[in-house]
């Protein structure tokens, strides 16, 4: 899968190449799609958009502004040195049902890397990503007021919880932080169905060891953008009218 991602929110810093090693979650019009995800393309523009304690993602667009036609939602991981492969493995024994939840499309945690095997990751920047994105925001919310929710974050239980938080404590360097996007001129090509990887219970059937990281199945490239303000309208229209070879 291939995300191109603009933002313009003043907490996103200045443009970069991320790369992605993931394990993923994939539905399409209630296709169950895993393991390799896609092979195919996918572009998703996105407008940040962040307010998680109140209502997430409350945007007011201005004239001219694109419609929103998909909802992501991310959260964003500083990973310990040597804890990577302990966190993976977390994700990897989820108690999570999200590719069996209306509206969901496509799930992945994205391993920051370099381009270039001989350059070292900023160890300010965010080592790990989660990355959702959904057909609409009253389908995150809807998920995210629910029970698969509290599932999936302790299982709704006060040990499952304390669970969590110890594992955090020995994985994470701070606290996650979570940003929200529009998602604008999305491009999918279709999935061969063959080649959809094994889903148990609506999560990835992927195993870790916690000591070797996860294989990855998928490269994301993404840049980031600060738009001036008043200046967004015009910024999405030319990546509207933008003639591109992606698919």
């Amino acid at each position: 899968a291939h995300c191109l991602i603009m933002a313009t929110s003043s907490s996103i810093s200045a443009q970069f190449a991320l790369s992605a090693r993931a394990s993923l979650v994939h539905r399409d019009q209630r296709v169950v799609g895993l393991r390799k995800l896609r092979s195919s393309a996918k572009r998703v523009v996105t407008s940040a958009n962040k307010d998680f304690d109140s209502e997430v993602g409350s945007l007011k667009l201005a004239e001219g502004q694109l419609q929103r036609e998909r909802y992501v939602a991310t959260n964003r991981f500083k990973v310990k040195k040597g804890a990577e492969a302990k966190f993976e493995k977390r994700w990897s024994e989820r108690k999570s049902r999200l590719a069996e939840l209306d509206g969901f499309r496509f799930f992945t945690i994205m391993r920051r890397v370099t381009l270039n095997p001989d350059e070292e990751l900023d160890p300010d920047e965010f080592n790990y990503t989660s990355y959702t994105i959904w057909d609409d925001k009253e389908s995150f919310t809807a998920w995210r007021t629910g029970e698969a929710f509290k599932e999936a974050h302790g299982g709704g239980t006060l040990f499952g919880f304390v669970s969590m938080l110890v594992s955090s404590t020995f994985t994470l360097q701070g606290p996650p932080s979570p940003a929200f996007y529009d998602g604008i001129i999305p491009i999918e090509m279709p999935q061969d169905p063959s080649s959809a990887p094994e889903v148990v219970g609506g999560w990835r059937n992927v195993q870790a060891d916690g000591v070797n990281l996860i294989e990855p199945e998928c490269f994301v490239a993404m840049n980031r953008f600060k738009i001036a303000k008043g200046q967004e309208a015009a910024w999405e229209q030319r990546w509207g009218n933008r003639e591109s070879s992606l698919k």
